[in-house]
């Protein structure tokens, strides 16, 4: 018994197989097109819809880039890694000032915010601000008043990532600050573990383990292999946490790195995501109905040219702008 709800996959398909919304650029063995993944949810952990790859689909079983393709976050890590825990536990509110500047590292500052500046030990922002900029002093400033392992002990044992490297005696630990405030990972995340992450926001602060299954039986229903009925969230942040961090992500849409990616009609949260030297495009976002994250770019990371604005909002938007053109209007529980 799938989970999967087959109009909003045909939508979603559709764009994908077509490659609406990407940019004309030649496809070769050569020199491959860039590619794209999604994952749609509900807020209980269904999926509704996956889609691992762009253009035709030319095998079966093939490379599900969706759920198996580790990819660096960059940016659309943080409101996991640092802000929602950090509201959470009080350690800043939505318009805390925060000072935007890089952490003494040796001899300079890391990290720098986009176009190279480490910010200024007068320069000091609000939450608000720092998130919908996707600053990135801001974060580390924030983490280094947290502890980073309580950063990454959130993502690991709260959010359930699988890729993180949490040995400390390993080279590639990933409890440091390129990791955590800027999503410079060891290894990557999967669209599938973000949009499960990325839920707590939109169902007040619970994570769900994502299923693509509701039963499986053997032939005549007697015996039952695998059941998600009872399946059921944990609570990782408060009700009113995840309240403050949906307006503030709903902010990033209205003014922020994600604007005019909104899905039209429904308040939309969003969180944009760019890596070093333009190789990845993320947007995790949500609506009343649905939350879902999408990666764009190369299977050979390479830099991402030829595109206006992000890839990954617009191909975001044109799938739910399709998905909810018939939908009753809704808002998010408070």
């Amino acid at each position: 018994y799938a989970a999967v709800d087959l109009d909003v996959q045909e939508k979603a398909e559709y764009v994908y197989e077509n490659r609406i919304t990407f940019p004309d650029e030649e496809d070769t063995v050569e020199i491959p097109a860039a590619q794209s993944a999604i994952t749609i949810m509900d807020y209980n952990g269904r999926i509704v819809a996956m889609v691992g790859g762009a253009g035709p689909k030319d095998t079966f079983r093939g490379l599900n880039r969706a759920a198996q393709s580790l990819r660096q976050p960059g940016s659309s890590i943080k409101p996991l890694s640092v802000y929602a825990k950090a509201i959470d536990e009080d350690y800043i509110t939505w318009s805390t000032m925060i000072q935007n500047y890089g952490l003494k590292m040796g001899s300079s500052r890391y990290p720098s915010n986009y176009g190279g500046s480490v910010g200024s030990a007068t320069s000091f922002v609000t939450t608000t601000y720092a998130l919908k900029q996707s600053l990135n002093t801001v974060p580390a400033q924030i983490a280094k008043v947290m502890g980073l392992n309580e950063c990454l002990d959130f993502l690991v044992d709260d959010l359930h990532f699988t890729s993180f490297v949490t040995d400390e005696d390993d080279p590639y630990y990933d409890g440091n600050y390129s990791t955590i405030a800027c999503g410079g990972c060891s290894h990557g995340v999967t669209t599938l573990e973000m949009a499960a992450a990325y839920a707590m926001f939109g169902n007040n602060g619970y994570y769900f383990e994502p299923y693509s299954y509701y039963k499986v039986t053997n032939n005549d229903g007697s015996v039952v292999l695998l059941d998600s009925s009872n399946n059921t969230g944990e609570r990782v942040i408060d009700e009113s946490s995840a309240g403050v961090m949906r307006e503030l992500l709903e902010r990033v849409v209205t003014s922020g790195t994600g604007s005019g990616c909104g899905v039209t009609g429904f308040d939309t949260f969003a969180k944009t995501g760019t890596t070093s030297d333009d190789k990845d495009r993320w947007f995790c976002a949500g609506t009343p109905y649905y939350v879902a994250a999408v990666w764009y770019g190369y299977d050979e990371p390479r830099k991402i040219s030829n595109v206006s604005g992000n890839p990954a909002g617009k191909i975001f938007k044109e799938i739910m702008n399709s998905v909810h053109e018939n939908l009753d209007p809704m808002d998010f529980p408070t």
